[in-house]
């Protein structure tokens, strides 16, 4: 989008600082100043030796297990022309100078077809070291859009129905903070594989992980210390319909979600109920 990185790039000079911005490139785009028409950015950074080359974590889908990729990573700082239409219809012509990055996978498992990253980049980047990192803010895209999913199939929040931004912008806060909420715990539970065990009492309120118990256990007995945390997921997973069959892998932030609401019903009957006794 020419408009968004001339103006990432028009205030980072005006202020001598500020965001910057990392977008992954759909077009083969051509160079300011370019002879040949048939070599344009992603063949210019392609023919450049490696600058380095990095190990990355790709998460399962679509029935494919998660495994680890090597990446070869090149670079090249990169003017790009104004887009034609930008040109004529608004009199944009102000070149673009940006960073082109790209992590292309060496000897992929059989019938896995091979990852190729090509980002753009108002960040600077000189040497190796910056480009792993530019790589590694692109490959944290599945928990962004992880945070997303949460926000729209369980936050809704393409539904509210607010008049004014001030008000909608609270709404988000508040909803952002809950998504973060659940993609941590979500998180949390699988970092913990392999690992001492942690209670749940970092998560859950005292009544929550207690009413969690009683409920799944169908009893009114409190067990002396609280569940570790990868236990007291797996239980609100099952609240939100989780079946933990062998192929379905750890929980989903989205089956938390479900689960948690949940949760907020089991756990406000408990409060009533824990100190209720019966008159005889």
């Amino acid at each position: 989008i020419y408009e968004a990185f001339a103006l990432c790039l028009q205030s980072k000079a005006a202020h001598g600082g500020g965001a910057d911005l990392l977008v992954r490139s759909q077009h083969n785009r051509k160079e300011t100043g370019e002879q040949q028409p048939e070599q344009r950015s992603w063949q210019h950074v392609e023919s450049l030796p490696m600058a380095m080359q990095i190990e990355v974590a790709v998460p399962r889908s679509a029935g494919k297990p998660a495994r680890r990729a090597n990446l070869e990573m090149r670079y090249a700082q990169i003017e790009l022309k104004a887009p034609a239409h930008k040109t004529k219809y608004l009199g944009l012509d102000e070149p673009l100078v940006l960073w082109l990055v790209i992590a292309q996978e060496v000897n992929p498992p059989t019938g896995v077809e091979a990852i190729c990253w090509r980002v753009w980049t108002t960040v600077e980047i000189g040497s190796g070291m910056q480009a792993e990192e530019v790589i590694g803010w692109y490959a944290k895209r599945w928990m962004i859009e992880e945070l997303h999913r949460i926000l729209k199939s369980g936050c809704k929040v393409e539904e509210r129905q607010l008049d004014s931004f001030d008000k909608l912008s609270l709404v988000l806060a508040l909803d952002l903070v809950v998504a973060s909420y659940l993609l941590g715990l979500s998180k949390a539970a699988r970092v913990q594989a392999g690992q001492p065990e942690q209670p749940v009492t970092r998560w859950l309120e005292q009544d929550q992980w207690q009413a969690l118990y009683c409920y799944i256990h169908k009893t009114n007995e409190l067990p002396p210390e609280a569940p570790s945390l990868k236990t007291a997921v797996d239980w609100i997973a099952r609240l939100g319909g989780f079946l933990n069959r062998k192929r379905d892998g750890p929980p989903g932030a989205q089956v938390l979600w479900r689960g948690l609401r949940r949760l907020e019903d089991i756990t406000e009957a408990f409060q009533i109920f824990k100190n209720y006794k019966i008159c005889g």
